[in-house]
């Protein structure tokens, strides 16, 4: 009799560095250098890391840890040190 465990869903995130300039956070207000963390999930096999599935680029505010997700162009422009956020609201009232 063999016994093999396969499993998914072991999630991993490395922090890529600063991006850009010092910017406010859209959700906390608090002026912060960005960083870019890059987000894996993984399938494994005898819970050692074998291939990642899935992986999100992240832009996450170092003092309250708030994320957001990036797609395509933006991770270029968040690893050149180009991506600005801006809160919405912010914008509603100008």
């Amino acid at each position: 009799m063999s016994l093999t465990i396969i499993g998914f869903g072991k999630v991993t995130s490395d922090d890529l560095g600063e991006t850009g300039g010092e910017q406010p956070c859209v959700w906390c207000a608090a002026r912060v250098f960005y960083h870019l963390i890059l987000v894996r999930t993984w399938f494994t096999y005898f819970f050692i890391r074998a291939l990642p599935y899935r992986s999100d680029y992240r832009l996450e505010c170092p003092a309250c840890k708030h994320s957001v997700t990036l797609r395509g162009a933006e991770i270029k422009a968040a690893r050149r040190g180009q991506i600005k956020l801006h809160n919405d609201s912010e914008e509603e009232h100008r």
